[in-house]
């Protein structure tokens, strides 16, 4: 049979129609949800090998919800892992999340006593720590499961006039761009500047995920971040004796135009006697 220009026309909207059907279903095995749903179910079904990478690959916190579908896959991570003997990673996992939803709910239904007591300890060791207010964390995923191997933290870079640096506890100092390889686990990072106060987070590293750790106040650009000390000096009224409390130490805010002081810098004593803060 003759190929006619209408025929061969069919044929190539055909091959057009299949390569699009195939590029959507590609997309929607992609989609967070899709591959939590799968990795659910696989989990359900006793198939591990099947679903540790598609919960891995579910719980990217960058391209989904954290509600509850998302915290069964992390719980789910966490039972897979321990079951096949990898019990740190396990924890490091549990404290991640722990650490981004403190408030999870356990499937105490689906999770052994052990893996129950592993979460509830990521809970206790992921509370709020007073540099959380100070910094912010994002996560740069692979595109596929992210598997074993080393994780990475690195940091943004920050506008100051003096340079900053960054530590890793037990692990060294990290380079804004490049990055710092890490074994899994949970570390102490500390940036520090002259003039500035020192900042201490705890957070955990991946395999293959890359923690990047940006210190400055939420909401702000990163060019004022930390918290700047500022000498303040408590000043006496015209006629007033001088007293041995007028110098004091207020941290403030660094902001445009200067450092304002804390309502606190005088405690009330001081201001009965008439004593007020200034610069």
């Amino acid at each position: 049979m003759p190929v006619t220009k209408t025929s061969f026309k069919i044929a190539i909207l055909a091959v057009v129609l299949v390569g699009v059907a195939v590029a959507a279903g590609r997309l929607e095995a992609q989609d967070p949800r899709t591959l939590l749903q799968q990795g659910i179910q696989a989990f359900n079904d006793f198939d591990p090998d099947r679903a540790l990478p598609l919960l891995r690959r579910g719980v990217n916190p960058t391209t989904g919800a954290r509600d509850s579908l998302w915290a069964v896959g992390v719980q789910y991570v966490v039972q897979t892992l321990f079951d096949q003997g990898q019990v740190a990673q396990a924890g490091v996992w549990a404290r991640w999340g722990m650490r981004l939803a403190p408030t999870m709910r356990l499937d105490e239904i689906n999770l052994v006593s052990e893996v129950v007591d592993s979460l509830e300890a990521g809970r206790a060791a992921a509370a709020a720590q007073p540099g959380d207010a100070l910094t912010t964390t994002a996560y740069s995923w692979p595109s596929g499961d992210p598997g074993g191997g080393q994780g990475r933290v690195d940091i943004t870079p920050m506008a100051l006039p003096v340079p900053v640096d960054v530590l890793v506890l037990g692990g060294g100092v990290v380079i804004a761009g490049r990055g710092l390889g890490l074994a899994p686990g949970s570390y102490v990072i500390r940036a520090s500047a002259q003039g500035f106060q020192t900042v201490e987070v705890t957070r955990e590293v991946l395999p293959g995920v890359t923690t990047v750790v940006s210190f400055g106040p939420r909401g702000e650009p990163h060019g004022t971040p930390l918290w700047h000390r500022c000498r303040l000096r408590c000043r006496r009224p015209r006629g007033t004796q001088r007293t041995s409390a007028h110098d004091v130490q207020c941290r403030a805010r660094r902001r445009p135009g200067g450092c304002h002081a804390r309502a606190a810098a005088c405690d009330p004593e001081r201001a009965r006697r008439g004593v007020r803060c200034g610069r």
